[in-house]
Formats: structure tokens, C-alpha cells, sequence
């Protein structure tokens, strides 16, 4: 499930992602949020993960408002 911040809730709009590459497996959600919120507020954020073990795939996607 990706991190979502949406006010108001709805259909989302489409919006631009900013891809996160050559992520350590043990970067979260959580860590890319405090960090990415520092330049705008995150529509949300997306790290991509292996269907059959969970393990990070070593990149993530962030949209801001």
C-alpha cells in the first residue's frame, strides 16, 4: 500500500512521479517521507517491492501535490 496523503479523498488526479533509484533494502516509506517532505507536501509515495518476498526493489516513486 502506498503512502497517501489525500485531503478531501475522491478520485485522484494525475500528477507527475519523481522516480527514487539506488535505494538500500533498508530504506522505508517512513525515512523517503521525512526527507522528501522538506521540498513540498507528498501526494505519496511508492517504494517498489518483490510480489513474492516484500524485499525492496531498490527504487521508489514520489508525487507532491
Amino acid at each position: 500500500m502506498p503512502f497517501m496523503m489525500q485531503p478531501g479523498g475522491g478520485i485522484p488526479a494525475q500528477r507527475p512521479s519523481l522516480y527514487v533509484g539506488d535505494l538500500e533494502e533498508q530504506i522505508t516509506e517512513e525515512l523517503l517521507y521525512n526527507f522528501f517532505s522538506k521540498f513540498g507536501h507528498i501526494y505519496s509515495l511508492k517504494i517498489m517491492r518483490d510480489i513474492h518476498n516484500k524485499k525492496s526493489r531498490g527504487f521508489a516513486f514520489i508525487q507532491f501535490y
